[in-house]
């Protein structure tokens, strides 16, 4: 689908800046590999906005691959899965949010507050 979208881009249909979803772990899609990942991040113009989301999550990786490849926004929550680490289960989002933003640091990057998260997906502020 991000060829479709570079299409619908030229075509007017879409308008920049765009945020990317990649997704893996779906029937139909990718398997969660990380090279499946790398190719995905590769057709994607440099810069661009992205974040990777994986049905059935088991761990971390996956997403702790994404940010290492420069991936400027996670997706982390109960909706794609309660995990954290093999086996073990975070009772809150608020678990899981702490686990991730803890793997964020671990790797030497900050964690955009609100206002530069709305930034960087250009989505104006709340009024």
């Amino acid at each position: 689908m991000i060829d479709t979208a570079f299409r619908m881009i030229k075509e007017g249909v879409l308008a920049l800046p765009l945020v990317y979803g990649l997704c893996s772990g779906f029937k139909g899609s990718q398997e969660s590999l990380t090279r499946n990942l790398q190719y995905l991040a590769s057709k994607l113009t440099e810069g661009a906005v992205w974040y990777y989301m994986q049905h059935k999550m088991k761990d971390l990786t996956m997403l702790a691959a994404s940010i290492a490849m420069g991936a400027p926004l996670v997706r982390v929550g109960f909706e794609d899965s309660p995990y954290y680490a093999e086996r073990k289960v975070g009772k809150t989002n608020a678990i899981l949010v702490e686990k991730i933003a803890n793997v964020i640091r671990s790797l030497g990057l900050e964690i955009a507050t609100p206002e530069e998260a709305r930034e960087i997906m250009g989505v104006n502020k709340l009024k």
